[in-house]
């Protein structure tokens, strides 16, 4: 019988936290320990978290999200490890289905899909095409793809073989490691079947700032050259499906996409320099 540790890493989810640790708790495969690493959350999520009947590992400040998944890496008991960040809940058949590709002791990772329900605001709407790429047909199984941590299972020693995640890195952390996994010679599996649902709303600001962070790459690159060629797509591929959409309100976002994450990168590389 296989031994399972499970970490939800949280920083203000007090709207979702229980329903994702729920969701845990309520695996075919009940995982042996589940603990939630909170980052210095400001809000009731880590009251909330205990009420739920787990144990809390409490920050006082928020170091980020390479920091937090070390961390939880190093706290974590059993060989296998599954995640699920807080904002999302799994499929009661996650964790079950996922333990079986580790069968090749080759495998270092496995991750599924991510889905929404049915979107009710504009932000959603647009969460779910270029985030989640509904418009997007992806194989179900597909081998050594980018890991991506939001709902995943990984072996432990091959993470620590590794070295671990780069406490240093505030996004893109999964990326980073998974292109060491892959050069270690380790694989990776993303499996459609295992299901991972978003609970969580989304204003405009939150959703143009995952993308920021999810497409601003390791070395955080940042050139008018690159500013315009992602103007030009926000029109030519983004634009334009929305108001083929007759959707104008999720336009106006892509329309706001390139210069929100150019923006974002100027004055976070200002404040970096200032300190």
């Amino acid at each position: 019988m296989l031994s399972v540790s499970a970490y939800i890493p949280c920083f203000n989810n007090e709207e979702t936290i229980q329903q994702t640790i729920k969701s845990v708790q309520l695996q075919n495969f009940v995982p042996r320990e589940i603990f939630v690493i909170d980052d210095g959350s400001e809000d009731d999520s880590i009251n909330l978290a205990k009420k739920a009947g787990v144990r809390v590992v409490e920050n006082k400040e928020n170091k980020g999200r390479g920091w937090i998944r070390n961390q939880a890496m190093i706290i974590s008991r059993y060989e296998y490890v599954l995640c699920v960040d807080a904002g999302k809940k799994i499929e009661s058949d996650f964790l079950e289905k996922g333990l079986k590709w580790f069968k090749n002791n080759n495998v270092a990772a496995v991750f599924g899909s991510l889905n929404q329900k049915k979107p009710r605001t504009a932000a959603e709407r647009w969460r779910g095409i270029y985030l989640y790429n509904e418009r997007i047909q992806i194989p179900i199984i597909q081998e050594d793809p980018p890991f991506i941590t939001f709902a995943a299972i990984v072996r432990k020693s091959k993470i620590m073989k590794t070295g671990n995640y780069n406490i240093q890195y505030t996004h893109t952390e999964d990326l980073e490691l998974g292109n060491r996994l892959k050069k270690a010679g380790f694989k990776i599996i993303s499996d459609g079947r295992l299901r991972c649902l978003t609970i969580k709303s989304c204003t405009t600001k939150e959703i143009l700032n995952r993308y920021w962070r999810w497409n601003l790459g390791e070395k955080e690159d940042l050139s008018l050259s690159g500013y315009i060629k992602k103007i030009n797509y926000s029109f030519k591929e983004m634009v334009y499906y929305d108001i083929k959409d007759r959707d104008w309100k999720r336009a106006l976002i892509s329309l706001l996409s390139p210069h929100y994450e150019f923006w974002k990168t100027v004055i976070k590389k200002i404040k970096i320099e200032n300190r």
